[in-house]
């Protein structure tokens, strides 16, 4: 078994869907909104924003911290391989204020997102799937 694999990755988080969230609240013993705090602080909203990636973005977890954080309407841009994360972050994307969210089901290292095509991403806890080689 490759842990690595694509097809692997995205069972993976398909059958962890229902309890991903809470099992990752308490496995990191609450760290990890703190982490994803940190993440969105460190952005410079002060800039002009027209778009954002949010990428291996799971339930959306990140974008109710962008909503509060940015000053102004924007569009973000959710990039996740796993179909029933995607279904849990599509039950929240009516939600924020300054957001216009729309969501990508691909595999971000085989995607069709255009270079130089955003003002900022985000990635909080994807890169955990990569191998040193991706």
């Amino acid at each position: 078994m490759d842990i690595y694999d694509e097809k692997f990755v995205e069972n993976l988080f398909n059958r962890m869907s229902k309890t991903y969230g809470t099992a990752n609240y308490l496995s990191s013993f609450g760290f990890t909104e703190r982490w994803r705090k940190q993440c969105i602080r460190e952005i410079d909203w002060n800039i002009e924003i027209e778009k954002g990636f949010d990428l291996m973005s799971g339930m959306g977890e990140t974008w109710d911290l962008i909503d509060k954080e940015s000053k102004q309407n924007h569009q973000l841009i959710g990039v996740d391989i796993s179909p029933a994360m995607n279904i849990k972050a599509n039950e929240r994307i009516n939600k924020y204020h300054s957001l216009e969210i729309s969501i990508r089901e691909e595999n971000v290292l085989h995607n069709d997102i255009d270079s130089n095509s955003s003002d900022y991403i985000v990635s909080t806890f994807g890169l955990k799937t990569f191998s040193d080689e991706n």
